[in-house]
């Protein structure tokens, strides 16, 4: 793959500053994610697109939901792992195989990384995990 769908030097920067990044006060829990939570099935499989640190996929999981956690950099991976006590996938968005597999894909902040050549590839990618109405 070459590097229209993705960008090295982002990922540097998180695997290098990942526990600053991760350990930034966010809110317990944010409208945007009130909102997705509420649009999707309760105990719905959600795949978290672009984990970073795993507050949100924390609060999925405290909520019910069944979260597949995935993040491109191998720094954030780990803290995520840690903070939620179990495996985050480590993954290029570009490199998703999944097939009708969640009924919702959060992805907060995590796309505009994609450089746009890449978009309709790794979107087409995201689609095709989602299970179909998701």
């Amino acid at each position: 793959m070459g590097d229209e769908t993705h960008d090295p030097e982002t990922l540097a920067f998180y695997d290098r500053d990942a526990a600053a990044y991760a350990g930034r006060r966010l809110p317990k829990i944010s409208q945007r994610l009130t909102d997705f939570l509420a649009a999707v099935p309760a105990g719905a499989h959600v795949l978290d697109l672009g984990c970073g640190g795993g507050q949100d996929s924390e609060v999925m999981l405290a909520e019910g939901f069944e979260v597949t956690p995935l993040d491109g950099s191998r720094g954030l991976a780990e803290i995520a792992s840690a903070r939620l006590g179990r495996p985050v996938r480590v993954q290029l968005f570009e490199d998703i195989e999944d097939e009708a597999a969640f009924e919702g894909i959060w992805a907060n902040a995590s796309l505009l990384h994609v450089p746009t050549a890449g978009l309709v590839r790794v979107l087409a990618r995201v689609r095709r995990a989602l299970k179909p109405g998701g």
